[in-house]
């Protein structure tokens, strides 16, 4: 009986290790919290199907940290629940899961789904898909370098080792564990770590060295006791697992007193063990071995039929595999102490089926070997079938050997091809990114340059337009002084000369004597004076400063407005005040109202999207004039400091005003459009 005294410890420690490696998570409020769903195990069909529900409403989360967190905890108690392998939305969304973690290089989260993957192949006794999903659950933590969950998956690796009877591998798991577990705190671990490697070493035969690791595991036993890590009645549990298989380690020894007697201590020395438990069934089998042995028959049978009827009741349940073969082969060798050959054969035979039935194949030797030496009538056949079955569990072991060796080093190229196209893709977006930045890189430029060209265009066509108005100014000032030249030397002249001369004729003719025509001396005296009197005219007005009819500026300005258009079909009219003297200012200062109004009429046109706009000039009485801009258009937040001080016409008209003397007043609300008052001293 190779296998009946590590059931009770292969499921705690299976289960201990999904338990205990359980990461502390941030308390999650998604939809339904995760903390009023049911923690223990559930077979109420509401609560499957409540979560079932929830399974496949996961399934529709977006791929965020908070929904991954969420659905990691929600898988986790939908692991309490009974029969939770048959929720088919369970591993959809454990799949869904691991590609979201993959995606977001979600390590933890992605090495804790391989590890509730594995459980479920574990509890469907799948043990090679239980193998591959903690070797990829080592591969998410070898990415954190978190020696502590390498350390419990080591342990979970040699548990399925030791199941497929690949002792020495799994004693080689158990060590590369305890390394990666030297600075852990948890005790637990360590308990069953080294609880398993004494079970490797007992069926490695080497009886010294697991009785030390057996001693290892009381201590520490001992210690999570006093810590208060567990309660007595757990402490009890393990000390009673470890006498069990300290009684099987005896019986292996030769030593069946004391086989016996940690039989005994694991049965009675704690009295919570329940009767139908598997530990019980366990440490009862290796009791009856031992009195077997011992030649102490008494009351054996009954005890023998306890527990064919425990081991059948187990095996009812369908996954676990107990130690019905085993208990057959217990009775087939009561009955061969009693000298009943018949019935120790039936009950061989039984153990030989059922172990074949179960592929308890070590069993199934130790049964044959019975009957080769019993049943001397088909001895040969029983011993060929035992050499056929002994190279068949040579080739399994090596086979299994391989199989592990594939899965690992299957699951390490994958993890490399992962890992490549990862770094792949890493550098697909960086490269992508590096030439989006250089391509929008390369069109703000072209575009800023384009704008700094239009800029410098626009800037020199405006010191050209001030250029030419300057010359026109100029020519314009010169053209009048030359008019002013001419006037003053032909009045001169019509003074100095032509006025003299008539005047001197007058004189003469009033001298003439009486004998003259005296009508006709009259009359050209008379003549002469309004001739004199013309010329006296003319001269004056030729004499004045400048023209009282003529105003160039004024006609700029109307033709300025008059030449206005924009997209708004906007109307401008000009009301003029016919008493003002533009002369009285200079070129630069006309130069100067001319360009804002010209800034003026370009914002309107761009931004105002008035129909109506009206310019006026009125003359004050005190020497002032203003120069009024009103608009319908949409108008601006004039109180609005950062409108104000962001563009440059603003900021032109401003500088032009201070120019000026004068005062420029900006006002307007959203959409009531826009008053622009200019007050200036034309008299100072």
């Amino acid at each position: 009986m190779r296998f009946s005294y590590i059931q009770g410890i292969t499921y705690i420690l299976i289960i201990a290790l999904f338990i205990n490696c359980k990461r502390e998570a941030n308390s999650i409020t998604h939809q339904q919290s995760v903390e009023q769903l049911p923690q223990k195990k559930s077979n109420d069909s509401l609560a499957n199907q409540e979560m079932d529900s929830l399974l496949h409403k996961a399934l529709r989360l977006r791929n965020n940290e908070e929904n991954r967190n969420y659905s990691l905890e929600l898988l986790k108690k939908v692991r309490n629940l009974d029969n939770f392998q048959s929720l088919t939305a369970f591993d959809s969304l454990s799949n869904q899961l691991i590609l979201y973690s993959e995606n977001k290089s979600d390590f933890e989260i992605q090495g804790q789904v391989f590890k509730l993957k594995a459980q479920k192949h574990y509890f469907e006794n799948q043990l090679d898909s239980t193998y591959q999903f903690l070797v990829k659950a080592e591969q998410s933590y070898n990415q954190l370098q978190d020696s502590i969950e390498l350390g419990r998956i080591s342990i979970a690796k040699a548990q399925i080792v030791f199941e497929h009877g690949i002792y020495t591998e799994s004693e080689k798991e158990i060590l590369k564990g305890l390394r990666l577990l030297k600075n852990t705190k948890d005790k637990t671990i360590l308990y069953k770590a080294n609880h398993l490697l004494a079970i490797n070493l007992i069926e490695l035969f080497d009886y010294s060295e697991a009785k030390k690791y057996f001693a290892i595991t009381k201590t520490i036993v001992n210690e999570l006791k006093d810590s208060n890590a567990i309660t007595q009645q757990e402490a009890e549990h393990y000390t009673s697992h470890i006498n069990n298989n300290l009684s099987h380690l005896y019986y292996y020894e030769g030593d069946l007193q004391k086989a016996k007697k940690y039989a005994l201590k694991g049965l009675y020395e704690y009295p919570n063990i329940p009767k139908e438990s598997r530990l019980y069934s366990i440490l009862l089998t290796n009791l009856i071995k031992a009195k077997i042995d011992l030649g102490e028959f008494e009351n054996l049978l009954d005890y023998i039929d306890e527990i064919v009827a425990l081991e059948t009741k187990y095996n009812s349940k369908g996954t676990y595999s107990g130690g019905l073969p085993s208990t057959y082969l217990v009775k087939a060798k009561y009955y061969i102490h009693q000298n009943n050959l018949p019935k120790a054969l039936e009950y061989c035979k039984k153990a030989y089926d059922r172990a074949n039935y179960e592929k308890r194949y070590q069993i199934a030797k130790e049964a044959l070997a019975f009957m080769s030496k019993y049943d001397t009538t088909n001895a040969q056949e029983h011993i060929s079938k035992f050499l056929e079955l002994n190279d068949k569990l040579f080739k399994i072991e090596r086979q299994s050997k391989n199989k592990f060796a594939r899965i690992e080093f299957e699951a390490e190229q994958l993890s490399l091809q992962n890992q490549q196209l990862i770094a792949d893709k890493k550098n697909i977006i960086l490269i992508s990114s590096l030439i989006l930045i250089v391509f929008i890189g390369t069109i703000i430029m072209l575009i800023l340059y384009i704008k700094n060209k239009s800029l410098r265009y626009q800037h020199r066509s405006q010191l050209a337009d001030e250029k030419i108005y300057k010359l026109i100014l100029e020519q314009k000032d010169l053209s009048d002084n030359a008019k002013f030249e001419e006037r003053k030397r032909i009045a001169k002249e019509l003074h100095d000369g032509i006025i003299n001369r008539i005047f001197t004729t007058r004189f003469h003719l009033m001298q003439l004597d009486g004998n003259s025509n005296e009508e006709q001396r009259k009359l050209l005296i008379n003549e002469l004076h309004v001739a004199e009197e013309e010329i006296r005219t003319i001269s004056t007005i030729l004499s004045q400063e400048k023209l009282s009819d003529q105003n160039p500026f004024d006609q700029l300005i109307e033709d300025l407005i008059s030449n206005q258009q924009n997209a708004f079909n906007s109307q401008f009219h000009y009301n003029p005040d016919a008493s003002i003297n533009w002369d009285r200012l200079n070129s630069e200062q006309k130069l100067n109202v001319y360009r804002i109004l010209q800034e003026v009429f370009q914002n309107i046109n761009k931004h105002s999207k008035a129909t109506e706009v009206i310019v006026s000039t009125i003359k004050l009485r005190d020497g002032r004039f203003q120069l009024i801009i009103k608009d319908n258009g949409i108008g601006f937040n004039s109180k609005d400091n950062r409108i104000l001080s962001k563009g440059t016409g603003l900021k032109n008209m401003k500088e032009r005003a201070k120019e000026l003397g004068a005062n420029l007043k900006i006002t307007s609300k959203p959409n009531e459009g826009v008053t622009i008052l200019l007050d200036l001293d034309i008299y100072q």
